[in-house]
């Protein structure tokens, strides 16, 4: 395992999760399950908290990165990622493994149809990587955290804590991991949403109405001694937001010294 021995300079974020390579398989005519379909695949660096970071420095604001990566050509095609974006990198290098991949196949008129997360390697980001010292320099710089679900539950817990008082944000990434985050949501101030996540977070299906499902955490925050106004179109409170890219799917909306992705219909996410 290869690390980072430097202390970064002073960040205004540390972000702390996924940066890999997305894949994204576009058909061409209108797509037919369990049959082959002409179309074009295309990929990129990507990964949850990676489109978060690449999207507050376009807004100028610095930001330090704290990922793991395998010892491959993806892996260093990341690592040149992440310093062209002028991002800090903390990362973690596991030489001896794979870097996580993300395979989005999606049919013609730009629907996904299904996705394969390959991302076993993020399950070794222990909460120990906390202690170094050039992340608890980071942390300490830091006006505040954002994570994603890719972690594992006790390093999220680690996070949290180490964070102190400052703020937390997190990002769900799946349906599948998004209940990790669910021990905390009375910590967090923020939580970047797709529909589809919000709905396996309250154990409802993505079908139900947009408000109930927005509705649901708030009642687990309140119960918490927190509070979260609802608004038109979901989670709307009157307090400043930070809007977030959406994780992979979709085709690049443009381009930038750092590539930039839209995104699915997510909630958006709001402090709370």
């Amino acid at each position: 395992m290869k690390t980072a021995a430097a202390s970064p300079p002073a960040a205004d974020f540390l972000m702390f999760g996924a940066a890999h390579v997305d894949r994204r398989a576009k058909a061409d005519a209108p797509y037919h399950p369990g049959a082959s379909n002409p179309g074009v695949l295309a990929d990129s660096p990507g990964g949850a908290t990676f489109n978060a970071a690449v999207a507050l420095r376009a807004l100028g604001l610095s930001v330090a990165f704290l990922g793991a990566r395998g010892g491959d050509d993806d892996g260093r095609r990341i690592a040149a990622a992440i310093e062209a974006c002028g991002l800090s990198d903390l990362s973690v290098t596991f030489l001896d493994r794979k870097t996580p991949t993300y395979t989005a196949i999606i049919d013609d008129r730009g629907e996904l149809v299904a996705g394969i997360a390959d991302m076993t390697l993020y399950d070794r980001l222990g909460p120990k990587l906390l202690t170094r010292r050039n992340v608890r320099d980071a942390i300490a710089a830091a006006r505040a955290l954002i994570i994603d679900a890719n972690l594992p539950v006790e390093t999220i817990a680690a996070a949290v804590e180490a964070a102190d008082a400052r703020p937390v944000a997190a990002i769900g990434v799946s349906p599948a991991k998004v209940r990790r985050l669910l021990p905390f949501l009375p910590q967090l101030s923020a939580l970047f949403l797709s529909r589809a996540e919000a709905a396996a977070l309250v154990e409802v299906t993505a079908t139900t109405n947009l408000h109930l499902i927005a509705e649901a955490p708030r009642r687990t925050r309140h119960a918490a001694g927190s509070d979260l106004r609802r608004g038109a179109g979901g989670c709307d409170p009157r307090r400043r937001r930070v809007g977030l890219p959406a994780a992979a799917g979709r085709p690049p909306a443009g381009r930038h010294r750092c590539r930039r992705h839209a995104g699915r219909r997510r909630i958006r996410g709001e402090p709370w």
